[in-house]
């Protein structure tokens, strides 16, 4: 008796997924929001149900608001990075104000970079005081101790560092804001976090992100720029995230010959969270010469900005093999974006059985990259606390790691 509901249930998802197919383009083409959901809620091919899933937060599906709910609502690290951040994303673009307390719980300095950041977008796009100043505490926390990102190189413009917050309210608006230029995002923050202002103030219409990226997709195809304005150009676009814009990307990096603007193409790629994008990263991560420290760190960055756990051994073998400090702790906060199982075990072995001295700086984005991989890195430092040797320091470094994360 109870294998009948198990067996229909089967046969309702086989049904559901034969005829959603796996054609995504054409899926968006013919508006087909239904069968999208379908793909987005039962796809076993993670390719498939993040580009359903970003897909219907483009085209605006209101029935699309409790499956991203669903997915906000799932314990920390339960879920890849992307998803979350896609699910995010779209209660922000539906202004589904319901899922308001599930967005600013994603604000906590428990949860990846891009998930926080894709948050405290969706707050700013539902637009009330209550949101703004959650945005404001975690704007300034994000700037202080608990920093978003190690070496924000593939910033669209180098953020400002007063007063505290600046920069990740600049990135909140720029996304948002896409068709106004840095100096005035720079200026609406500033302005913001210096007053009492319960909200910035921000006359223009939300939403231009659509045209911008055609821009930017012309000027960047037709050449009409110089080196920096091509950085800037590929470096928002592939921060807007649009599904259409992974394949031109990939097509513009083929036929780029110019190593900075491969660079940039590269750091764009890793901006969109496109799992098309795995194979790319582990080539390139496997490929950076150890001597070339600035690529080193943009690959990583990059990699954490794709944040698929896929790229966790990867990663965790480049950290291996690479003896900066400055890359080392790039991969530390990267191995948190992309969370799971290898993930936790290569941070904590790190603490554990360390190949030298363990730099302050790298430490701390250690503690931050395995509290950022949810429930799973807060029972390893538990457990390997409870195994751990008393000698060769491998005992005092982990009680310190578990008193750094707030587990002691």
């Amino acid at each position: 008796m109870e294998r009948k509901p198990a067996i229909r249930d089967w046969l309702k998802r086989s049904i559901k997924l034969r005829l959603a197919g796996d054609d995504v383009n054409k899926l968006v083409d013919a508006r087909d929001r239904r069968r999208l959901r379908w793909m987005a809620e039962e796809a076993d091919d993670p390719v498939l149900r993040f580009r359903a899933l970003r897909c219907l937060a483009e085209i605006l599906d209101p029935n699309s608001a409790g499956l991203f709910l669903s997915h906000l609502c799932e314990s920390p690290g339960e879920l890849p990075t992307p998803i979350v951040r896609s699910a995010a994303e779209g209660i922000g673009r539906l202004l589904y104000r319901d899922g308001a307390p599930a967005l600013r719980r994603l604000l906590r300095p428990n949860r990846p970079a891009a998930v926080q950041l894709a948050a405290a977008r969706a707050l700013a796009n539902l637009d009330t005081d209550e949101e703004w100043e959650a945005i404001r505490t975690w704007a300034r926390r994000a700037d202080g101790k608990s920093h978003l990102i190690p070496s924000p190189s593939d910033d669209v413009e180098a953020s400002r560092s007063d007063p505290q917050g600046t920069a990740p309210t600049m990135w909140v608006l720029e996304a948002l804001y896409a068709d106004k230029n840095p100096t005035w995002w720079n200026r609406k923050a500033t302005h913001w976090l210096k007053n009492t202002d319960s909200r910035p103030r921000l006359s223009s219409e939300k939403g231009a992100d659509r045209i911008v990226a055609q821009e930017h997709r012309y000027a960047l195809e037709n050449h009409e720029v110089d080196d920096e304005t091509f950085r800037r150009r590929a470096l928002h676009l592939g921060m807007l995230a649009r599904d259409r814009d992974f394949p031109f990307l990939v097509a513009m990096l083929e036929k780029e010959a110019n190593p900075d603007r491969r660079r940039s193409l590269a750091s764009s790629i890793g901006l969109t969270a496109d799992p098309r994008g795995i194979p790319l990263l582990e080539a390139w991560l496997s490929e950076v010469p150890l001597d070339e420290e600035q690529i080193a760190v943009d690959i990583a960055l990059a990699a954490g900005r794709l944040a698929w756990p896929q790229l966790s051994g990867p990663l965790a073998s480049f950290r291996s093999r690479h003896p900066s400090t400055r890359v080392r702790q790039t991969v530390a906060w990267a191995l948190g974006e992309c969370g799971g199982e290898q993930a936790v075990r290569a941070l904590l072995e790190s603490v554990r059985k360390p190949d030298g001295p363990l730099p302050e700086e790298e430490f701390t984005w250690t503690c931050q990259a395995l509290l950022r991989c949810g429930n799973r890195g807060r029972e390893a430092i538990r457990g390997g606390l409870t195994i751990a040797r008393a000698g060769g320091g491998e005992r005092d470094r982990l009680q310190r790691l578990a008193e750094a994360t707030g587990l002691r």
